[in-house]
């Protein structure tokens, strides 16, 4: 399974496309990109969902659905488990222009959005957990996941 490393903003998109394979441990993608205009931006975890139901149903175990548990289920271990999926621990280090601006691993767990895109001339739709908001000023940057 792979996930896409997505930045946005309000006024423009940054796709920083990076494919690999979350189940393999100590995998890293790097990027460079320029930023043009200072704003808010999102990074992100995009998993790519498959084309059969069996398969989709098979990648929600580990993607999680999302969501709340209602009060009946809040201590439910097999509720959560599901709505959370494997949670996944980044380690996210951003440059912009040789300093070093965050440094830190974060944890994130069950799908928070859904995201249709076009990548190769082909629809995708994929499951999106947030890694980091941030405000980023103009500049050379490069960021390690």
């Amino acid at each position: 399974m792979g996930f896409i490393l997505l930045l946005t903003a309000c006024t423009d998109r940054l796709w920083l496309i990076k494919p690999f394979d979350v189940s393999k441990s100590n995998q890293v993608v790097m990027a460079n990109f320029l930023i043009k205009e200072r704003g808010s931006y999102q990074s992100s975890l995009l998993f790519v969902w498959k084309q059969s139901l069996d398969e989709m149903r098979e990648q929600e175990k580990f993607i999680g659905t999302g969501g709340v548990p209602t009060v009946a289920y809040e201590s439910d271990s097999e509720v959560i488990k599901r709505i959370k999926g494997v949670p996944i621990s980044v380690h996210v280090r951003l440059v912009r222009d040789g300093e070093l601006l965050v440094d830190e691993f974060i944890e994130n767990s069950g799908a928070q959005f859904g995201k249709g895109f076009d990548y190769k001339g082909l629809s995708k739709s994929a499951a999106g957990r947030v890694i980091k908001n941030i405000t980023l000023e103009l500049g050379n940057y490069f960021v390690e996941v």
